[in-house]
C-alpha cells in the first residue's frame, strides 16, 4: 500500500465526527483546516481542538482561501484534501494543489438532490432513501466524478437529527472504505449521469414557516425534516413566534383509538385537544400531534410548563 499525505478542511459538528472517527480507527491526517471562532454562532459549530490530542496540526481559518493558507497547504504539499461540512466554496488555488485531487461529500445519492439542505429536503420530500456520496470537486457544484456512495433508509419516524446521525456514520464507513483505495491507486471514478441530475433550492430560516392548510403527512415531514440541527419550522399564536420541533403523525387521524376531524369542522391551525403529553391541532384533511414547542427567543421546556405559562386553550388557532 502506498502511503498519502492527507489534509481535511473541514468544518461543524459533522465534519468534526468524521475526522475523530478516521483519527481512532489510526488514519493518518496531516492537517486539518477549521473554522476560527469568528463563527462560534453558527448551527453545528463545534471546536476542533480536541482533534490535537491525537497529533494533527489543526488551523483555525476565517477563510481558507486567503494567501496565507494557501501558502499553508502548498508548504505541505498533499495527495489528496477531503473536505467535509463545509459550506463555503473552495478557490480553483486550493482544488489545483493535491495530486491526487480534492474529495468533498454531499448528504445525497448524486447526481440526484445536489445543491442546498439535502438532508432537510430528503424528508419534506417524503423520501424513503436517501444517501452519502464522496466525490472529486470540480467547476460545477457537486458534479464531478463518484469516488463512492452509501445507499441510507429514511424511517417515517426520523426526524433531520436522526437522519443526520445516520448520514455521519454512513460516511465515516465510506471513508474507511475508500481511504485505502485511495493509497492503492485502486478507489473508482465514475462520471455523473447529467440526465439525471437535480439541484434542490436554497432554504433559509424564514422558509420554516408552517401553513396548516397542507395535508397532515405533509405537515409532519415539513416538522421533522426542519427540526435540530436545522432552524425549525414555526407558526405563529396571538403574537408569539412559536417553533414547533417535534410532531407525530397520526394515521387515519387518531390518537388513543380517537379520531379527530374526521369530519373537518374545525378549522385548519386549530387546537382541538390539549393532553398532557401534547396538543391534537388541526391540519388540510385531518389533525397532527404536536409535543415540543418552544416560543422564540425563550428556552425551551417541558410541554405541560409550556402550556401553562402560555396559556394555551382549546379553540386557539396557530397561523
Amino acid at each position: 500500500m502506498i502511503g498519502i499525505k492527507i489534509i481535511f478542511i473541514a468544518g461543524l459538528k459533522f465534519g468534526y465526527e468524521c475526522l475523530k472517527a478516521l483519527c481512532e480507527h489510526n488514519m493518518i491526517i496531516d492537517a486539518v483546516f477549521t473554522l476560527s471562532t469568528k463563527y462560534k454562532n453558527r448551527s453545528g459549530y463545534i471546536s476542533f481542538d480536541n482533534i490535537k490530542k491525537y497529533g494533527v496540526p489543526v488551523y483555525e481559518v476565517d477563510n481558507i482561501n486567503d494567501a496565507e493558507n494557501v501558502e499553508i497547504i502548498k508548504q505541505l504539499n498533499p495527495d489528496i484534501i477531503f473536505i467535509a461540512g463545509w459550506s463555503f466554496l473552495i478557490g480553483k488555488e486550493i482544488l489545483s494543489i493535491p495530486k491526487l485531487g480534492c474529495i468533498g461529500q454531499h448528504p445525497s445519492l448524486l447526481p440526484k438532490h445536489r445543491g442546498n439542505a439535502p438532508i432537510p429536503w430528503a424528508i419534506i420530500m417524503g423520501l424513503t432513501k436517501t444517501g452519502t456520496t464522496l466525490f472529486y470537486l470540480s467547476d460545477n457544484v457537486d458534479s464531478g466524478d463518484i469516488v463512492g456512495q452509501k445507499e441510507i433508509r429514511i424511517n417515517l419516524e426520523d426526524n433531520a437529527e436522526i437522519l443526520y446521525e445516520k448520514i455521519t456514520q454512513s460516511t465515516i464507513e465510506l471513508y474507511l472504505e475508500i481511504i485505502p483505495k485511495l493509497k492503492d491507486r485502486t478507489a473508482p471514478r465514475i462520471p455523473q449521469d447529467e440526465k439525471r441530475s437535480y439541484v434542490m433550492p436554497k432554504r433559509t430560516p424564514q422558509d420554516g414557516i408552517i401553513d396548516w392548510d397542507k395535508i397532515s403527512i405533509s405537515l409532519y415531514n415539513w416538522i421533522r425534516g426542519l427540526s435540530k440541527p436545522y432552524p425549525g419550522a414555526f407558526t405563529f399564536l396571538g403574537e408569539d413566534k412559536i417553533f414547533v420541533w417535534n410532531a407525530k403523525y397520526l394515521k387515519n387521524n387518531s390518537y388513543n383509538g380517537i379520531i379527530y376531524n374526521a369530519d373537518h369542522s374545525f378549522k385548519p391551525g386549530e387546537i382541538i385537544e390539549i393532553m398532557e403529553e401534547g396538543l391534537i391541532v388541526a391540519t388540510g384533511d385531518g389533525a397532527i400531534f404536536l409535543n415540543e414547542l418552544q416560543k422564540d427567543g425563550e428556552i425551551e421546556m417541558d410541554f405541560s410548563d409550556f402550556v401553562k405559562l402560555k396559556s394555551i386553550k382549546k379553540g386557539m388557532t396557530f397561523y
